[in-house]
C-alpha cells in the first residue's frame, strides 16, 4: 500500500486509526497481523525523522521519507500513532523520545492556546484536528506512565479544544439549518480561518470521559468538562438525516462534514441558486467521528 500524501498529519492519523481498528478487531477475536505489520513500517518511518526537539515531520519527502518541513501542531498525529503502537506492543524503547516529543508540541502549540493565524489549517495555522491528535497522545502517554503531568497537558488541550467549541446557539438564517432548529452548541470550528462547523471533535468524547475517570477531583474542571462532553455528544445527534432528505438530500443517516454557523463561507447552492448551510453531501469519516464519540466506554 502506498499513501498518496506527502503530509505527515493524514497519514499519522490514518495510522493511528488503522491501530484503533486492530485493537477493536482483536478484542473481538480477530487478528490483523498485516494491520500491524503496516502500521510498524510507518511508524518507524516516521520516528526516523525526528528533530533534535521531538518533533515530527508536518511534510516529508514522498521519494524517500525524508523531513522536509516542520513547524506543525499536525504533525502531533504521528505521535499519537506512535503511542498507540508502543501501547500496542509493549515496545518501550521509545518513551523517553515520546515524553519529550509531547513535552514540545505542549510547550510550542498548546501552552500557547493561539487563536489567531494564517495560512489554512491545512498548512500551519492552529487548527481543531492539531489539538484533538494531541489530546489523544497526552491520554496515550498517560496511560503507558501514569505521570501527573499529561493529564495536566491534556487539560490545558481539552481548554484549548472548547476555544473551538460553541457554548451557545447561534442565530442561523440560512436553510436547511434555519429550519431545523438545528443547533450550534456542542460543535467545534475547524480553524482560526474557516467558517464553519465540522464533526471530528465529536470523535474524542473517550478522552474527555478518560480526563474526567482520572483527574484530580477538582469539581468545578470536572462538572465543566463534563458539560462540554455532554454538548459534544447532544450535538453529534442532531447531524445526521433522521430521515431522507431531512438536511434537504441524501438518504436517512446521511451526513455531511460541513455546517455553516453564519453566513461567512456559505457555498453550496440549491437548484434554484439560494444558498444552503451545509454541503450536499455523504461523507462517511463525519458519521465515523459521532459513532466513535457515541461508542465510548460507560464511566
Amino acid at each position: 500500500m502506498k499513501l498518496s500524501t506527502d503530509k505527515t498529519g493524514p497519514v499519522g492519523q490514518f495510522t493511528y486509526y488503522l491501530l484503533k481498528a486492530y485493537q477493536f478487531e482483536k478484542e473481538n477475536g480477530r487478528i490483523h497481523d498485516d494491520w500491524l505489520t503496516f502500521s510498524k513500517t510507518v511508524v518507524h518511518a516516521l520516528e526516523r525523522e525526528i528533530n533534535r526537539v521531538g518533533e515530527y515531520p508536518f511534510v516529508y519527502s514522498e521519494t524517500d521519507g525524508t523531513g522536509i518541513e516542520y513547524d506543525s501542531l499536525g504533525s502531533s498525529w504521528a505521535l499519537a500513532a506512535s503511542i498507540l503502537f508502543a501501547l500496542i506492543t509493549n515496545e518501550t524503547k521509545n518513551f523517553p523520545l515520546f515524553e519529550k516529543s509531547l513535552t514540545h508540541y505542549y510547550e510550542s502549540f498548546i501552552a500557547k492556546l493561539e487563536c489567531y493565524g494564517s495560512p489554512l489549517d491545512t498548512d500551519k495555522a492552529p487548527d481543531n484536528e492539531g489539538v484533538l491528535a494531541f489530546i489523544r497522545a497526552a491520554k496515550l502517554l498517560h496511560q503507558l506512565t501514569e505521570n501527573q503531568l499529561y493529564l495536566d497537558y491534556m487539560e490545558t488541550a481539552l481548554y484549548q479544544e472548547f476555544s473551538y467549541k460553541f457554548c451557545y446557539n447561534g442565530r442561523i438564517e440560512v436553510p436547511p439549518l434555519s429550519k431545523l432548529k438545528w443547533s450550534s452548541c456542542g460543535g467545534s470550528i475547524t480553524s482560526v480561518c474557516n467558517p464553519h462547523i465540522h464533526p471530528m471533535s465529536s470523535s474524542i468524547v473517550s478522552e474527555m470521559a478518560y480526563f474526567i475517570e482520572h483527574a484530580k477531583k477538582d469539581s468545578r474542571t470536572i462538572e465543566y468538562i463534563k458539560n462540554r462532553m455532554q454538548d459534544t455528544i447532544l450535538w453529534g445527534c442532531q447531524t445526521y438525516n433522521h430521515f431522507d432528505g431531512e438536511f434537504d438530500y441524501g438518504k436517512k443517516g446521511w451526513m455531511s462534514e460541513r455546517f455553516c454557523y453564519s453566513q461567512g463561507l456559505v457555498v453550496e447552492k440549491y437548484k434554484d441558486g439560494s444558498p444552503s448551510s451545509t454541503w450536499f453531501a455523504l461523507m462517511p469519516w463525519a458519521s465515523s467521528s459521532v459513532l466513535e464519540g457515541l461508542l465510548y466506554k460507560q464511566l
